[in-house]
């Protein structure tokens, strides 16, 4: 019964009982998914009273099996302590949301529960895939010029430079074949565009992701301008070109031995790296373009940034509520008087058009990246339109295929580390 229909069908479990509106809110979300991915199954856990009836409601609806009622007693509270109530409460939908993955009945997991809980559950349930040390939880910041992925935003609020390492390959690869950018740019947040800028973690980071960065690198200014830069075919030395405001660098080597070549440009720099190499020189897939400051974030210059949990997760709940209360005060003054009403009404649709493309709820959930499955948290205060776009999103991480080369992915660090 719960096997999927064919080879096209991708199932999803999902936790009815996550979120400030559930379940009433998770079960349009849920029904508003469906309508838009034919191809998807709902595993729905909760409890016997709500998902039985919505699942044969919805079945009947559509005269085929869509979703499948995973009936379950206990529920775990945003006020609980995640570990304690994951290993206490077993028969909870989250718990058993995440079981029904491990035991490759659902492929992805998505719930607006609580975060502590979804990420304890993954990790103890599911399992890290191979060679992680810390999953992260990754978030897709909208932005003018296209999302930016953030990450961690709130698992790890300590780490080391071996963990930022694995969060910038695994968020290039999440960034290249789930949210279709060719070639994701990696920077590290900071409070300088110098390598020399931070704290010892981020220096000590700066200087590991450079050593692993790929020998042709994308760089771009303060401004999101790209800078040009030759490729590296053969590379056999460390070559970095650092240019700071108003500067121009050339960076031309010739060497004889492994390595990389790095090229990073900050506001209004010209940088041009012309690299050329005679041995063996293997070509390493990380992009990295150096450090960015927390002005950066939106302007399009990169579109992967790495930080710890802590940093992340400040940042994260900064952009959010700057925006919230940037869009409060245009109302509010649009409906300050006739003559700003008038001119309010002239752009109310262009200024929807922005308000939904710079909304959280577009994106839907962010990503645990580093478990065994697809796993999408939801905020709390998720609308039934963003509980759908979670839904959404964990089905399209599956389909991507990206959990299946968490172990590649992760393979030059291996060989950078050997």
């Amino acid at each position: 019964m719960l096997s999927e229909k064919s080879q096209n069908t991708i199932s999803i479990a999902v936790d009815s009982m996550g979120g400030d509106g559930a379940p009433d809110v998770v079960l349009d979300g849920v029904r508003q998914a469906l309508a838009a991915e034919p191809r998807l199954t709902v595993l729905l856990t909760g409890p016997k009273d709500i998902v039985k009836p919505f699942a044969k409601a919805t079945n009947k609806a559509y005269s085929q099996l869509r979703v499948v009622a995973i009936a379950t007693t206990e529920f775990i509270g945003m006020d609980e302590h995640p570990v304690a109530a994951v290993r206490s409460k077993k028969d909870s939908s989250i718990v058993v949301g995440c079981k029904m993955v491990k035991q490759s009945l659902a492929k992805g997991f998505f719930s607006a529960g609580s975060t502590g809980a979804c990420m304890a559950a993954a990790t103890l349930v599911i399992g890290r895939a191979k060679g992680v040390l810390r999953p992260a939880i990754a978030t897709q910041i909208p932005a003018p010029k296209g999302d930016v992925l953030l990450l961690d935003v709130g698992a790890n609020a300590d780490v080391k430079p071996d963990v930022l390492l694995q969060f910038a390959l695994l968020g290039q690869a999440f960034a290249q074949r789930v949210m279709n950018v060719a070639n994701p740019r990696v920077a590290l947040l900071n409070i300088g565009s110098e390598k020399s800028k931070g704290s010892m973690l981020a220096q000590e980071t700066h200087a590991l992701l450079a050593a692993v960065a790929s020998e042709s690198l994308e760089a771009c200014n303060n401004d999101g301008t790209d800078v040009s830069m030759s490729d590296a075919k053969e590379v056999s030395a460390n070559a970095k070109a650092h240019a700071n405001a108003n500067a121009n660098a050339s960076c031309n080597v010739n060497a004889k031995a492994n390595a990389n070549a790095n090229c990073n440009a900050n506001a209004n720099a010209n940088v041009n790296c012309n690299v050329n190499a005679k041995a063996n020189a293997k070509a390493n897939p990380l992009n990295f373009i150096g450090n960015i400051e927390g002005n950066d974030i939106l302007q399009g210059c990169c579109d992967v940034i790495i930080t710890d949990g802590f940093t992340g997760n400040v940042v994260l709940k900064t952009i959010e509520g700057a925006v919230s209360s940037l869009f409060s005060e245009v109302k509010a003054v649009f409906a300050s008087s006739l003559k700003t009403k008038l001119a309010g009404a002239l752009v109310l649709g262009d200024f929807q058009q922005l308000k939904n493309q710079l909304s959280a709820e577009r994106v839907g959930g962010s990503p645990l990246l580093g478990v065994n499955g697809a796993v999408v948290i939801g905020h709390g205060s998720s609308s039934a339109r963003a509980i759908s776009n979670g839904i959404l999103a964990t089905f399209k991480a599956v389909e991507s295929g990206f959990l299946n080369n968490i172990a590649s992915i992760l393979s030059s660090e291996h060989a950078h580390n050997e």
